[in-house]
């Protein structure tokens, strides 16, 4: 609720930021890992020069680098097929050979929390290395 409330003007400006998709997650690539998860929203680009100043010392504005990233899409519930389609990613990028990030990856979710559960649009990325 943090980032919620960030753009719903919990910042020093007061301003209201539209929400914007993808919402990430940075999670670590163990089953049932209790490590810290990251959620990140991207800031529109009418914001990027000077994002508004958040109130809450727990949120922060970072630029992520470029990168690459190996990407499985699904529809449905994310904490309901997240970890099948991560195994069904690691093993494709593994038969073939390719390497990647072993710290960390990101869920990504492209709907609202109210969307049907049917028209949901996620997506797994390992980052390529």
């Amino acid at each position: 609720m943090r980032l919620f409330h960030y753009i719903s003007g919990s910042n020093v400006e007061k301003e209201k930021i539209n929400m914007t998709v993808p919402v990430i997650m940075a999670k670590k690539h163990t089953f049932f890992s209790f490590h810290k998860e990251t959620m990140s929203f991207f800031i529109p680009y009418d914001h990027q020069e000077s994002p508004p100043v958040p109130t809450d010392s727990k949120v922060r504005v970072e630029t992520l680098p470029a990168f690459c990233v190996y990407v499985r899409s699904f529809p449905g519930l994310m904490f309901m097929y997240e970890w099948v389609q991560h195994l069904q990613l690691k093993a494709a990028l593994e038969k073939d050979g390719k390497s990647y990030n072993k710290d960390y990856y990101y869920a990504a979710g492209y709907n609202s929390p109210m969307d049907s559960p049917f028209k949901r649009h996620n997506e797994i990325w390992f980052i390529k290395k």
